[in-house]
């Protein structure tokens, strides 16, 4: 794969999962993209026709939307000092690069390795936390 075919994926403007060009829609008044064949979207960034990140379908938003909800309990309960020391904190567990550990762009084996992570780390810092959180699981 090329750096700029790479790049587009990022961006939501070929679709990861069939290698084919989204469309750029109108949907419940955001931009998004959406691959015409297999129907994965990505929010795109407002006033713009780039993609927040990799396209998706509905199992990965949900998980990409648990694992944000494990993360953000990581740097807003302050286990961690702050969200960027907490991206840095989960970049270095996950053996990727500080600007590859953004969940707008993970997979969902990457999805469910970060709230491995996160469930770890909030069990050992917090049970009472880690205990609410997983009954909303």
């Amino acid at each position: 794969m090329t750096a700029d075919t790479e790049a587009k994926i990022r961006r939501g403007e070929i679709c990861s999962f069939c290698g084919l060009p989204t469309e750029v829609i109108l949907h419940s008044g955001w931009r998004e993209r959406k691959c015409p064949s297999c129907g994965a979207s990505v929010r795109c960034h407002f006033g713009t026709e780039r993609g927040m990140g990799r396209v998706a379908g509905s199992s990965l938003k949900r998980l990409r939307k648990e694992a944000h909800r494990w993360f953000d309990a990581v740097w807003k309960n302050k286990i961690k000092k702050s969200r960027y020391n907490a991206y840095s904190w989960l970049a270095l567990r996950m053996h990727k690069n500080k600007d590859d550990v953004h969940f707008s762009l993970m997979t969902e084996e990457e999805c469910r390795q970060a709230i491995e992570v996160c469930r770890h780390i909030i069990m050992k810092e917090n049970p009472d936390l880690y205990r609410d959180l997983s009954e909303k699981s």
